[in-house]
């Protein structure tokens, strides 16, 4: 098993400030300069461990066929799903048991688009039960 390398550390660099007469020391103040050319170079490093690390961030593996997916939908829980590659399916992982408020058969989600003011189309959801009249009688 190869060892991960350990996150980048970021250096001690104390900065001291005098506070109405009182002097305090923050060894990492330096790190709010974000223009600093070490400063983006530690975040950046900071990033690529933690997205290269992360467990719950899905890796490619191309010796397995297929992908786990998490889905979820503004009516139905989030749930694990399998894609197999090879057969085209997809198979709901029961890995954990549906509850009761879990799948809400009787509401309806629709996702649509509204002109602003300005003109510009901005994305809307709306979701209400099936049996409403959506005629404009039935407020939020």
């Amino acid at each position: 098993m190869t060892k991960q390398p350990k996150p980048p550390v970021a250096p001690v660099k104390p900065v001291t400030n005098d506070y109405f007469g009182t002097k305090v020391t923050d060894n990492y103040r330096y790190m709010e300069n974000f223009n600093d050319q070490q400063v983006q170079q530690w975040v950046k490093a900071q990033a690529d461990d933690f997205f290269g690390n992360d467990p719950r961030i899905a890796k490619n593996d191309p010796r397995v066929a297929g992908i786990l997916l998490g889905i979820n939908t503004w009516t139905k829980f989030y749930s694990i799903y399998e894609y197999d590659s090879q057969t085209n399916q997809l198979t709901q992982i029961q890995l954990q048991p549906q509850g009761k408020y879990d799948a809400l058969d009787d509401l309806v989600a629709q996702e649509i688009e509204v002109r602003s003011h300005d003109g510009t189309m901005i994305p809307l959801s709306i979701v209400h039960k099936k049996d409403i009249k959506l005629d404009g009688s039935n407020p939020c």
